[in-house]
């Protein structure tokens, strides 16, 4: 019986063809405005082909950029080498040839390098926000009703002026922490225990008496906001102009501490602490 000695396989793979240009124009997703001078860089997700490498482009004055020598049919993810910025919703696109078709437009988010967290975002400058003060709270009077307010009295905080906005970072931060009015009362209350405070600030309350109050809501204008996915990170915005002018805390429901952040002109309250 004869026998047959079978080589190894061989498998053909298709080659590159890098003749593929790819126009874009990388505009901010909070203004529209173009970002100029801005690295793209755009890496192949199928190719196995070696010569499918990086490409890269950097955005001109108008944010248009042009990737060249790109291999034709062959995707590939986009991602910026600036440090705070970030493509939105995971962008990508396939080579095609030369083509003079518009760019496709592409947004790019403001967002920390690392992290999460509170930030305050003032043209293209991020500052992270720590938090102000513990939370407390207290039984109003001949109810179970409890009221917030943290230990400190504001005196200055971080202040949103006119085309700030708020960023919020991170899935859990995003779903957590809202938005509450921060409001000073002039008089001194007493709660339940024998506790006593006197003219003080309290997280959504406001008190006409003892023992008459209402819980004060507020509701960030949604065409003011913006929920994004910039890169692996969910990313919250909230324009200075979302919420009347004023002070408010944010905080999550059961959070032990609180930001407080002014929206629009700063609070001018005395400061002090809690008794």
């Amino acid at each position: 019986m004869a026998l047959f000695r079978l080589g190894p396989a061989v498998v053909v793979l298709p080659a590159c063809s890098p003749g593929g240009v790819h126009r874009g124009m990388l505009a901010d997703g909070l203004t529209g405005e173009p970002h100029a001078d801005v690295q793209v860089v755009a890496r192949p997700l199928d190719a196995a082909d070696r010569s499918c490498a990086v490409r890269e482009a950097r955005t001109d004055a108008a944010g248009v950029f042009a990737l060249e020598g790109a291999c034709v049919g062959v995707t590939y993810a986009l991602s910026l080498a600036e440090g705070d910025l970030r493509m939105g919703g995971g962008p990508g696109f396939v080579a095609d040839e030369p083509t003079t078709a518009a760019p496709r437009v592409y947004t790019a988010w403001r967002v920390p390098a690392e992290g999460t967290g509170v930030y305050k975002l003032s043209g293209d400058a991020l500052r992270r926000l720590e938090t102000f003060a513990d939370v407390h709270t207290e039984t109003v009077l001949e109810t179970d009703t409890t009221v917030r307010y943290p230990t400190l009295k504001p005196v200055k905080v971080p202040s949103l002026g006119a085309g700030d906005w708020l960023v919020i970072v991170g899935r859990s931060a995003v779903e957590r922490l809202k938005l509450h009015p921060l409001i000073a009362d002039g008089a001194a209350r007493s709660f339940k225990g024998d506790v006593r405070i006197d003219r003080h600030v309290y997280i959504g309350v406001r008190f006409r008496s003892d023992r008459a109050y209402e819980f004060v809501q507020v509701r960030p204008e949604p065409s003011r906001t913006r929920r994004v996915s910039a890169g692996e990170r969910v990313v919250r915005y909230v324009a200075q102009d979302a919420v009347p002018e004023g002070r408010y805390a944010l905080l999550g429901d059961s959070d032990a501490r609180t930001y407080v952040v002014d929206f629009g002109a700063p609070g001018t309250e005395d400061g002090g602490q809690a008794r």
